[in-house]
């Protein structure tokens, strides 16, 4: 770096400023830096600029370009991310952002101190060869955050942030028919602050076909017009109108040389034209300011497109109204007679105005409409959370003690067969594995010693010759015979002779040998007499068997009364019978008490049924109202018992409000939100289709029409869905809603001929859609899929000639249609 001898040099900082006459340069700048080593040559402003998205924002080295960029691209990451086109610069609005800075630092020395940049915006922009036409976001940012100074990419990325959070700019942010942006940033003397101005804008911020008016092949007529440009502020009420555009253009006539405008709802429009300030024209339009050249020939710093009609003022469109003695709730106006037009090839564009300010300007426009069929699986539920059964239940078998009892009779060594054939039975069953037998052979006390080992010995004996019957013998483990005399001893605790239980047994048989005892002890003693057999066995589970084991738990969970194990029980059955694991016997095989604790289980069991068979579950609303009267607290069995009664209960006035509240309740209990809009779904559905047979039809079908706006979730629907919902919709002429849902295909490019046809006819309905990226992307598509049909909107009977404003839909049209249209001819 050269510096000539006698250049003073001024560095400014955080600490000051230094002024130094530098007579030796060489000598100068190792002087600076050895007085000051914290200076650098990148720390003298206006040298050396930052380079780096990462580097600190400093006075000495600001790069307004480097941030202005870093601001675009977080401006289109943001967009992006809300799948909306990106914008680019646009040389116009970088200028106007730069007049909005340099008003913004003078503003404290202004009068007006109140003025914002919106109020100097549009002139701004047509002094900056403009149309007028943009929004801005004007403000000073500090440096600093609380953590430090700011690089250049926190910077930008807090500031963005900072509009995404806020409603009123993020709507700038998110508008698709903004295309330009121009940024601009300026960091105040002191280097603590940022200003910083975005300028959004669409295609007609531009005003590009003003130099070639002189090239129109049709005079137009000068016309003067106080009325002011459009303001956001001051176009709110009409700006919430804009579902109501359609139908009020609907109503533009033109007959023995008068416009006319004709509405049989004048509630929507009264509002609109109840003030002096308000008021409807006509904006009269020809092709030729759109065909004739590249630019459109239209001065757009202008309220108006072509020719205008005499602006009559919302009072006197009131008064004038012809229906307002007959039919008050409809309008019937004449808005004044059809000016001298240079050509009779017109189009007419109805203009609203509010506050002085042109806030709408409504072309005609066309519909497409779409067909599609509503499907989502709509079912009865199954009650698997009623009861608190957290864990998953498998079949898994331990082995298991099962004791048998085989009374004797008094000196008897003999069974009866009765008494032993449940045991022998359970040894044939195939279900267990029997692995070990005890048997324990007992005899009452009364009897000597002798005979008492006698029997215990031959009552074993018994035993174990039946099991030879059985060729069970091999797994007898253990045989043990004694006398029964522990039972005894607990026996005899409650009765007169309580004396017995602390002798020994000897004493105790001398006992009652000598008292005689026998016959009164006999109720006691009865019961010493037996054989115990203890068997452990493990069941086997393998193949079929599984099933007759799962069952026989279930039932024993049922005895027992332990639900949550039952309905665990329960729902292993449920997966294994519709998984075709286990037949569908299984259902009918479940012996469930009729009882209100077991009511989701009853309930389970019919749903296994009417899914295992495949049946039309709406036949079964008789048991399920069974089931309701049973347990009204079970919230599964409550919600199918609604849904039977959407299904197949008639829909007439009466009942829809007690359905509705039905319905309603059900968001508040367990089942998913999603669950119950299907439900709502279907219901909204019925009403609607059968508005037309019951009294007061149309407000309940207006009322189910919005109960559908708050279900649906566009991001969940399939692309047939959305086809049917659209279709209600524009049948309702709610193409705000219709167009929303299309919306969803299209910005995920999820769509057909169909489809984009349906989208781009809806897009005519609204102005500002048709000057987007996104709308001539479609078109193009819709091009590719069908040239011909896609051409044939251009014909003057479906879209606008203000189509032609978006110059990526009049490039298609010259390079494509045109060609087509004239080879076709």
């Amino acid at each position: 770096m050269k510096l000539q001898a006698g250049i003073e040099l001024e560095y400014k900082g955080y600490s000051g400023f230094i002024v130094r006459k530098i007579q030796n340069p060489v000598t100068g700048i190792l002087f600076a830096i050895l007085l000051f080593p914290f200076v650098g040559f990148s720390q003298i402003k206006g040298t050396i600029q930052a380079s780096s998205p990462e580097e600190i924002i400093a006075v000495q080295t600001f790069n307004a370009a480097l941030l202005n960029k870093l601001i675009l691209k977080e401006i289109n990451n943001y967009r992006q991310g809300k799948l909306i086109d990106t914008v680019e610069n646009n040389l116009v609005l970088r200028a106007t952002a730069k007049d909005l800075i340099k008003f913004e630092k003078e503003k404290p020395n202004l009068k007006k101190k109140k003025t914002k940049t919106q109020d100097i915006l549009p002139k701004a922009l047509v002094q900056n060869g403009g149309s007028g036409f943009g929004f801005d976001i004007t403000q000073k940012k500090q440096t600093r955050s609380a953590t430090g100074t700011f690089t250049y990419q926190e910077f930008a990325s807090d500031l963005v942030l900072s509009w995404a959070i806020r409603s009123n700019t993020e709507k700038l942010l998110l508008d698709p028919q903004f295309v330009f942006v121009g940024i601009s940033t300026e960091l105040s003397d002191n280097g603590r602050q940022v200003f910083t101005s975005t300028v959004f804008g669409s295609y007609l911020s531009e005003n590009k076909g003003i130099a070639f008016l002189s090239e129109l092949p049709i005079q137009l007529p000068k016309q003067n017009c106080k009325l002011k440009p459009y303001d956001a502020k001051e176009c709110r009420r009409v700006d919430r109108m804009a579902g109501d555009f359609p139908e009020l253009y609907a109503g533009l006539k033109s007959k023995d040389g008068e416009f006319f405008i004709e509405h049989n709802n004048a509630r929507k429009i009264k509002p609109l034209l109840q003030e002096k300030n308000s008021g409807i024209f006509v904006d009269i339009v020809f092709p030729e300011q759109y065909l004739t050249h590249e630019f459109n020939l239209i001065d757009y710093t202008k309220v108006h497109r072509g020719v205008m009609s005499k602006a009559i003022a919302g009072p006197k469109v009131l008064k004038k109204n012809k229906l307002r003695k007959t039919a008050p709730k409809q309008l019937r106006t004449s808005l004044g007679k059809i000016p001298s037009l240079p050509s009779q090839n017109y189009e007419l564009n109805l203009v609203l105005v509010q506050n002085d300010r042109v806030c709408a300007s409504i072309p005609p426009s066309f519909l497409v409409e779409c067909t599609g069929n509503y499907v989502k699986p709509l079912s009865i539920l199954a009650d698997t959370v009623t009861i608190n059964s957290e864990f998953d239940y498998y079949p898994n078998p331990d082995s298991t003690l099962l004791s048998f009892r085989i009374p004797f009779d008094k000196k008897k060594f003999t069974y009866k067969a009765e008494d032993i054939e449940p045991f022998l039975k359970l040894l044939n069953e195939p279900d267990f594995i029997v692995y070990e037998i005890k048997i324990s052979a007992y005899s009452s006390i009364e009897g000597n010693m002798d005979e008492n080992n006698m029997l215990q010995k031959k009552r074993a004996e018994s035993i174990v010759e039946a099991l030879k019957s059985r060729q069970k013998e091999s797994i007898i483990s253990e045989i043990d015979t004694k006398p029964c005399w522990e039972p005894f001893q607990k026996d005899v605790q409650t009765t007169k002779h309580n004396v017995l239980a602390s002798m020994s047994m000897e004493e105790a048989q001398e006992y009652i040998r000598k008292y005689d005892l026998n016959k009164e002890l006999e109720p006691i003693l009865r019961n010493h007499r037996y054989a115990q057999i203890d068997i452990r066995v493990t069941y086997d589970i393998s193949g079929d068997k599984e099933q007759s084991f799962v069952l026989r738990q279930f039932h024993k969970a049922l005895a027992d009364k332990n639900l949550p194990l039952a309905l665990s029980i329960q729902k292993y059955m449920m997966k294994s019978v519709l998984d075709g694991k286990f037949p569908l016997a299984m259902v009918k095989k479940q012996q469930i008490p009729w009882d209100k604790p077991f009511a989701g289980l009853l309930m389970n069991n019919l749903y296994m049924s009417i899914i295992a068979e495949g049946s039309e579950f709406e036949r079964f609303q008789g048991q399920i109202d069974e089931l309701h009267k049973l347990d009204p607290k079970n919230e599964y069995i409550l919600f199918n018992n609604v849904l039977m009664k959407v299904l197949n209960n008639p829909v007439d006035e009466k009942n829809i409000d007690d359905m509705q509240k039905q319905i309603q309740s059900l968001y508040y209990k367990t089942f998913t939100k999603e669950t119950v809009d299907v439900l709502n779904m279907k219901f909204q559905f019925k009403v609607i289709q059968a508005s037309d047979s019951i009294q007061n039809g149309s407000r309940l079908k207006a009322a189910a029409i919005e109960r559908i706006k708050e279900i649906v979730d566009i991001r969940d629907e399939t692309p047939e869905n959305i086809l049917r919902l659209a279709e209600v919709f524009m049948n309702e002429k709610d193409y705000v809603f219709a167009l929303e849902l299309l919306d969803a295909l299209i910005v995920k490019n999820n769509f057909n001929e169909q489809i984009a046809f349906s989208w781009l006819s809806l897009c005519s309905f609204f102005p500002d859609r048709m000057l987007t990226r996104q709308f001539a992307k479609v078109l193009t598509a819709a091009y590719e899929l069908n040239p011909n049909r896609a051409c044939l909107l251009f014909d003057g009977k479906h879209f606008s000639y203000r189509v032609f404003e978006n110059p990526d839909v009049k490039k298609l049209y010259f390079e494509k249609c045109k060609k087509q249209m004239i080879s076709n001819n």
